[in-house]
């Protein structure tokens, strides 16, 4: 108990001031595993069955016994398996991890956003990967004294944010393309009213502002989650002394060789973040609170006095190992790294200090196992610019999933306009 409520107080302090009951989410269940290894090859030779098949009683009967030769998936391998993670009583799919193979896809953030479920987008009436669409649940809302015969629906956006945060509410769903063109088109149209008729229906005017403020949180959550795995391995035998880095600030003066250049030296880069310290308010002199609320945020209209840049910019890396022109024309671009500016992408000051805090803090974790793995810094000459840079390979996956935090961001990308998934 005395360790359970300086935890309790936390978690109340870190929630928004107008929140009044916080509900209780339950870990979630283990996925089964149906597989099991098929019986033998049936044999329908008339010879070996002295009377007909269907009075034989035996448990694998193909004929009376079907189900017993279907074929069942096993479960997905993971990247780190607790050491006590047995099989199931009743269950023969033992858990197993990646392999070397296995952990490069993973590590491809672009690979697991295409091998994503595919899923019918009702705007275009067509078949796109989940992660490239968005989800819209219907919430039936409590009836009142004017409408109390009719029902009354609303549409919330469900699965933007981590399952651990926020679970997917079931029932009834549909998929649209992550774009704020196509919600706020399909807001101001009304073709949402066509899938349910005889209903009255209550849409949120600014629906496209609440979806992108929850694709910025689940930016944040992945970073912290990030961060959870990096200090939970900090002090574990298994990754004390790697030198796989996962994130780094760049030097200034690897920063002014990739402006002038236009491309990345780094074969295992996902993504380059530019997100400098905040600055002090003008009256109060003090700088914002970090803030991860899925509430609407208190300052709505964030005006600034100069040109922003754009949200992203894509990058090319000379380490591209794509097949020539002349193999396959027209066929692959180039290898791009995506260049994130965090003052227009995180154009809210609490979210931009949340930003900032959780880069800061997968720093330290980086630090301190550089420091293990015996790796002195550079000294005074290499100073830090406010670039991040963000890694990730068949190695450094064990240590974070670095390649949800590049998906987090594209989704972002795709949803400013500035992506098209065409």
């Amino acid at each position: 108990m005395p360790r359970i409520l300086p935890r309790l107080i936390d978690k109340i302090s870190q929630q928004a001031q107008h929140q009044k009951n916080f509900p209780f989410y339950g870990p979630p269940r283990r996925p089964k595993s149906l597989h099991r290894p098929l019986p033998p090859r049936p044999s329908f030779n008339p010879a070996h069955h002295p009377r007909s098949i269907l009075l034989d009683t035996g448990p694998d009967n193909p004929i009376t016994s079907s189900q017993s030769y279907l074929y069942h998936k096993t479960l997905p391998p993971r990247v780190f398996i607790p050491q006590n993670a047995n099989t199931r009583q009743g269950e023969t799919d033992s858990p197993r991890t990646m392999t070397a193979e296995e952990r490069r896809w993973w590590a491809n953030p672009y690979l697991r956003i295409l091998s994503s479920p595919m899923r019918y987008c009702f705007d275009t009436d067509h078949h796109f990967p989940a992660d490239t669409l968005i989800r819209l649940a219907l919430v039936q809302l409590p009836p009142t004294r004017m409408s109390k015969s009719q029902t009354r629906i609303t549409i919330v956006p469900d699965g933007v944010l981590h399952p651990k945060f926020a679970p997917r509410r079931s029932g009834r769903a549909s998929y649209i393309i992550c774009s704020r063109e196509a919600i706020s088109q399909t807001v101001k149209s009304g073709s949402y009213k066509r899938a349910l008729r005889g209903a009255q229906i209550f849409m949120n005017p600014r629906l496209a502002d609440q979806i992108a403020h929850l694709l910025r949180l689940r930016v944040l959550q992945e970073l912290e989650l990030l961060a959870d795995r990096l200090h939970c391995g900090t002090g574990s035998r298994s990754d004390a002394g790697t030198s796989q880095t996962i994130i780094r600030k760049l030097t200034r003066s690897e920063w002014n060789d990739l402006k002038s250049s236009g491309s990345v030296p780094y074969d295992d880069a996902l993504a380059i973040l530019v997100v400098p310290p905040l600055n002090k308010h003008r009256v109060t002199k003090e700088r914002p609170e970090p803030s991860m609320s899925a509430m609407p945020p208190e300052e709505e209209n964030v005006s600034f006095s100069k040109p922003l840049p754009p949200l992203s910019e894509m990058l090319y890396s000379p380490l591209d190992l794509s097949p020539p022109a002349s193999v396959l024309p027209n066929l692959l671009p180039k290898l791009g790294i995506p260049l994130y500016n965090g003052l227009t992408a995180f154009p809210n000051r609490s979210q931009r200090a949340a930003l900032f805090a959780l880069l800061t803090r997968l720093l330290g974790y980086e630090r301190k196992m550089r420091y293990l793995a015996g790796v002195r810094p550079a000294g005074e000459q290499s100073k830090a610019s406010h670039a991040f840079l963000l890694r990730s390979n068949a190695d450094s996956s064990k240590r974070g999933d670095a390649a949800a935090v590049a998906i987090a961001l594209w989704r972002l990308r795709m949803f400013e306009g500035t992506c098209n998934v065409s």
